[in-house]
């Protein structure tokens, strides 16, 4: 989920490395990217979520994204990571596979 190297991309696909570090500015493009899904994705599957305004679209998905944000991670963490625990702290959660 991030913009990477030629350099660390092809150490990503030999194996040498399992990911590639990130920076916020360039996690902030793929947050946008995944809020637009958020929203066409939400639009296609509840026929009551097109009813809503954009604004209430907008302010719903906001709202729940950090924790669908956290799903992404945990499930990418346990794909990457399977013999690791992975463990993520929240403002009032912990979310864990196990």
């Amino acid at each position: 989920m991030t913009t990477c190297s030629k350099v660390q991309y092809d150490l990503l696909l030999c194996g040498i490395i399992k990911f590639i570090n990130t920076t916020y500015n360039s996690v902030v493009p793929h947050w946008r990217i995944m809020f637009t899904g958020l929203i066409e994705l939400f639009a296609s599957v509840f026929g009551n979520f097109k009813k809503l305004s954009k604004e209430q679209q907008n302010r719903l998905v906001n709202i729940n994204f950090n924790i669908l944000n956290k799903v992404d991670v945990l499930y990418r963490s346990t794909h990457h990571f399977p013999e690791d625990d992975t463990i993520l702290s929240s403002y009032l959660t912990i979310f864990s596979i196990h």
